[in-house]
């Protein structure tokens, strides 16, 4: 499945070869860091051959340059399960994060028909936490040291949202 979606702050597409150089730098950017993992590029390049999985990179139409990306998993997922297992967005305070979650929850429950979008997120991510909460995601519980970082290990907080509770949500 191809992905084209044009909004008017932003473009959503595959991602290509040819911008992994910039999904990398962005994952690599400090303030980005302590909240995802840097992939080398092959991971990010099995991610996209991946039938199950979508790279998505999130464009700025008028200066046509990547400003963020989303990696989706679940996408033949047999529970109608989809997710959100990364999303990182460049410019930060700009809304097109919280506007490309919602992108996501859309394409879930409307596009796919699926039952379940679910996604987790580091315990520290404050921000991220207060945008899914906004948006009607339940938390679910913690993942307690969970991911080894460094000498020391970091928990996560596992969210859902069900296609009851998006309908519920779904007028923003």
């Amino acid at each position: 499945m191809k992905i084209m979606v044009i909004e008017e702050n932003w473009i959503l597409k595959d991602t290509k070869e040819e911008d992994l150089d910039e999904v990398l730098a962005i994952e690599g950017k400090e303030e980005n860091l302590a909240y995802v993992y840097n992939w080398s590029r092959r991971q990010h390049q099995e991610t996209m051959e991946d039938e199950d999985q979508k790279h998505l990179s999130l464009w700025d139409p008028k200066e046509d340059r990547i400003i963020g990306y989303m990696i989706l998993a679940g996408m033949k997922s047999p529970h109608e399960a989809l997710e959100l297992m990364r999303i990182t967005i460049n410019e930060k305070g700009q809304g097109y994060g919280k506007e490309a979650i919602q992108w996501v929850m859309k394409f879930c429950f409307e596009t796919l028909g699926y039952h379940r979008l679910w996604l987790d997120v580091f315990t520290n991510n404050h921000k991220a936490i207060k945008i899914y909460r906004k948006l009607g995601f339940t938390e679910e519980g913690i993942l307690r040291d969970c991911k080894k970082y460094g000498d020391s290990y970091r928990s996560m907080m596992l969210f859902s949202m069900l296609e009851g509770e998006y309908k519920e949500h779904a007028d923003f």
